[in-house]
């Protein structure tokens, strides 16, 4: 069964970055459909300079600083440009493809790091897992970044691919590029929930018997994804108010 991927946790960058989640749009990529005509095109396998193994282990050695989020993750530089006649079929005359797929064994989750987004009127663009059970898109001019990093949501899988679609006489009037510059890594399990019960020794978990009193505040509470340096982190935080009640989405972490 296939499954769209909704927005469950933030992803909190610099301010030279913009969230892939917003302005989904659905549908279903055409590769999934016609898998057979994307066959032999080449999916490059990435590693990170080091083993999962070796992450965990550097992780467990921080694990005892105060305020030191979990890691999760890393980046890892690729520079791929997705709009070239290596990954392109075309169909009916006009209609457009380009796709890439890419590998990164022992992975727990991918995501992709675009230098930018700029979509033509008439392109959609998809991330998915090989197998399809976890789709992202499509997103379209309404997504675009204008010269800021676009980045896509963890899928929890060791190869996704990405596709873009594009409706138009002339292939040429999409543009040049389409630049990956990097694939985020994650190491550890991003979605599931058994490894983030442990709250720092100067903290008291919500959940537990001494948060009764606070069960309406409970749910503003959050778990962001942000990054610094070339590692991916996740730390929570809560939903808040302001004084003007016109709910402005602020989050405080």
């Amino acid at each position: 069964m296939k499954r769209v991927l909704l927005l469950l946790a933030a992803v909190l960058l610099s301010s030279n970055f913009i969230v892939a989640q917003l302005n989904q749009k659905g549908g279903v990529p055409f590769g999934l459909t016609n898998p057979e005509v994307f066959e032999g095109i080449e999916k490059p396998n990435v590693f990170p300079n080091k083993t999962p193994d070796e992450f965990l282990a550097e992780d467990i050695k921080s694990q005892g600083e105060v305020g030191v989020p979990m890691r999760i993750g890393v980046s890892v530089p690729l520079g791929v440009n997705v709009i070239s006649d290596e990954n392109y079929v075309q169909l009916d005359g006009k209609t457009h493809i380009w796709r890439y797929a890419v590998k990164a064994s022992h992975a727990k989750a991918l995501s992709l790091v675009f230098q930018s987004l700029d979509l033509p009127q008439n392109a959609k663009l998809y991330v998915y897992s090989l197998d399809g059970e976890y789709i992202l898109g499509y997103f379209d001019e309404e997504s675009n970044s204008y010269g800021k990093p676009f980045v896509s949501q963890f899928i929890p899988a060791d190869e996704i691919v990405v596709e873009v679609q594009y409706l138009a006489k002339d292939k040429s009037s999409f543009g040049s590029k389409l630049i990956i510059s990097e694939v985020a890594y994650a190491y550890r399990n991003v979605y599931g929930s058994k490894d983030v019960g442990s709250s720092d020794a100067c903290q008291v978990n919500i959940a537990c018997p001494e948060g009764d009193d606070w069960r309406k505040e409970q749910r503003g509470v959050a778990r962001i994804l942000f990054r610094e340096g070339s590692s991916w982190y996740y730390c929570t935080g809560s939903l808040i108010n302001n004084t003007l009640q016109d709910g402005t989405s602020y989050f405080l972490t």
